[in-house]
């Protein structure tokens, strides 16, 4: 069985119509009020055979670069002894600026890159900075080579 399970915001949840799909998919809100709790959800459902798929940023960009990162899934990938995976995805911005309320023609292209393991992170106080500071500069590259790549055609 392949579980995939989300982080993210509050909003989705005060949906009449979405709510019982999030909590049927066990979705992890972000905004939770106890400190930790996103945490020990999250190394909760990959304890559990899931994996756990997190916004980094923790919201869409307003400027189409890449923004700060919250400490979460670092600190997930330490407690679970998992490695992260970066996924790039480059031209959303184009596809829809935030506040917009229309879709705009675009090219979206998507890279994976290798897995961030927390290896030399082991200690949570200090190691989940440093592998997020790996993957940030993973990402920022990857990120910097999509732009120059010409448009994948169908």
């Amino acid at each position: 069985m392949w579980n995939v399970c989300w982080v993210i915001a509050d909003w989705p949840f005060s949906i009449p119509f979405y709510r019982p799909f999030m909590h049927a998919a066990k979705y992890v809100r972000a905004n939770q009020a106890e400190p930790g709790s996103v945490v020990k959800q999250s190394v909760n459902a990959i304890a559990n055979g899931g994996s756990m798929f997190f916004y980094p940023e923790g919201t869409r960009t307003s400027t189409g670069e890449l923004g700060r990162f919250h400490s979460g899934p670092f600190q997930v990938a330490i407690k679970a002894g998992v490695p992260i995976i970066p996924i790039c995805i480059y031209g959303t911005f184009e596809l829809m600026p935030r506040g917009a309320r229309f879709l705009s023609p675009a090219t979206i292209n998507i890279h994976l890159l290798p897995p961030v393991y927390p290896d030399k992170s082991t200690e949570l106080s200090t190691g989940h900075t440093a592998m997020k500071k790996d993957v940030k500069a993973l990402m920022l590259h990857a990120l910097e080579e999509m732009k120059k790549q010409p448009p994948i055609s169908a």
